[in-house]
């Protein structure tokens, strides 16, 4: 559109404008009354809902939403693509805005009075992203009342017909076609590896060469959208958990489907295969599920379930090392912990239960930080094994390979693996079996499902 024309458009009223929009094809969001497009002190210190989300800054106002900041992957939803940085705040072209999500993938999803909108970086092939500048409308039944984003890999979106999942579908093929097929041909040519049959050993080698490494996408240049998929048996699921790909849903009646990644029979299920849609998981007679905690190890592969009804702890998943604390051997259906359980923090590798008081721990203990003086026989503990901690301990903390705790003085000590300084103490020691005072705090893991408070 010429400047003259543009010119011409915003002298004519609001009404007119939008009559030659609509008859033009465009959406309704692309006529806004100039003023509206501004991003007004008033609007950003009258903004109800603020929030930040890798680098980019959202106000959301009267339903108009603005954004600045980082737009790498084109998440401010009105800058050009050439701007990796915006400065000034500018509005979202949307309807009526009414909530904004964010994925971990870089992924922006807006609930408006119109239905879903979505942009960002919504998928990755072969190393290239598909990467979306403006709102896309997207097409799901029903009015959409709840979007679910903690879910890392699955997006989960509620409407008054049930729950559905937000999957990406690729256009065609990334625009450097012959860089593109030649990667495809590498990647036949490579034996394809499963994961979930690799011992703990081979794993973590390939962890320490870099087979997991997470390296940046190799360009842009993916064409794509996302769509919907409405899951079956979801009208009835209340509450949601899940992690890396496997997701569990709880009914009001206490009831558990499972559906998602299932490698190591983590779902509780027997198939070792995807399951693309919520599946009733077989529990005891009269087991009401009230919990459902999702382990993952440090390669961040999904492992392990935790499955509670009070004080009972059900566990399924992957289990060479005995880390689920039922004797060694593969776990596909939910067998019984035999201690009651108030609470479970895990690194995938190691887990500890808080047994009425009692600190219980199973899987791991290679650098001797569960039981020092490790022999052939503690290596490994597969069952609840007792934890000696230091007096007055208020709070513990499971790292890679060692533990933490905190006395009521605040004073964290450590042991276990020290490689790297990993403990915050000299790495002249690769392992220290004894409570050793951190000397850098720094070094104690902050995540919430390795935390356990006395």
């Amino acid at each position: 559109m010429s400047a003259m024309n543009a010119k011409n458009l915003l002298d004519l009223s609001h009404t007119l404008r939008a009559l030659v929009f609509l008859s033009a094809g465009y959406d309704e969001t692309l006529f806004f009354m100039n003023k509206d497009l501004r991003a007004t002190k008033q609007a950003l210190t009258s903004a109800t809902k603020k929030s930040k989300a890798h680098g980019t800054e959202y106000y959301l106002t009267s339903g108009r939403l603005f954004s600045r900041g980082s737009n790498e992957y084109l998440t401010t939803g009105h800058a050009d693509e050439e701007e990796e940085e915006v400065s000034s705040m500018g509005r979202v072209a949307l309807p009526r805005v009414t909530s904004i999500h964010h994925t971990a993938s870089h992924a922006v999803l807006a609930v408006t009075g119109r239905g879903l909108y979505y942009w960002g970086c919504i998928g990755e092939s072969f190393d290239y992203l598909c990467c979306v500048d403006k709102p896309t409308a997207m097409h799901i039944t029903g009015d959409v009342t709840e979007v679910d984003t903690r879910f890392d890999e699955m997006v989960l979106v509620r409407t008054d017909e049930g729950w559905h999942t937000l999957r990406f579908v690729e256009d065609k093929p990334p625009k450097n076609e012959e860089e593109g097929c030649d990667d495809m041909a590498d990647e036949s040519d490579t034996e394809s590896v499963d994961i979930a049959d690799m011992s703990y050993e081979t794993l973590q080698r390939e962890a320490e060469e870099g087979m997991f490494a997470d390296e940046e996408p190799a360009a842009e240049g993916l064409d794509g959208h996302l769509t919907a998929t409405l899951l079956n048996h979801s009208g009835v699921i209340s509450t949601w958990y899940g992690r890396h790909g496997s997701l569990f849903g709880v009914t009001e009646d206490g009831d558990l489907l499972a559906f998602g990644e299932n490698d190591y029979g983590q779902l509780g299920l027997p198939d070792r295969e995807f399951i693309p849609d919520p599946t009733p998981v077989d529990l005891p007679i009269g087991f009401i599920v009230d919990k459902v905690i999702v382990g993952a190890n440090s390669f961040q592969n999904h492992w392990a379930v935790f499955i509670f009804s009070g004080t009972r702890c059900l566990v399924a998943g992957r289990n060479d090392l005995g880390s689920l604390g039922v004797g060694g051997g593969e776990v596909t259906a939910p067998v019984e912990i035999p201690i009651p359980v108030d609470a479970v923090i895990t690194n995938g590798d190691t887990n500890i239960f808080n047994s009425s008081g009692q600190l219980m721990a199973t899987g791991l203990n290679n650098h001797g930080m569960i039981v020092p003086a490790r022999t052939a026989e503690t290596w490994t503990l597969s069952v609840p094994t007792p934890i000696v901690l230091p007096e007055s301990t208020r709070k513990v903390v499971l790292g890679d390979g060692c533990l933490f705790v905190q006395k009521k003085s605040k004073k964290w000590l450590g042991r276990g693996s020290n490689v790297g300084g990993r403990l915050g103490v000299d790495e002249t020691d690769e392992t220290i079996e004894e409570w050793i005072a951190v000397v850098d705090r720094s070094v104690v893991p902050t995540d919430v499902e390795r935390a356990m408070i006395l």
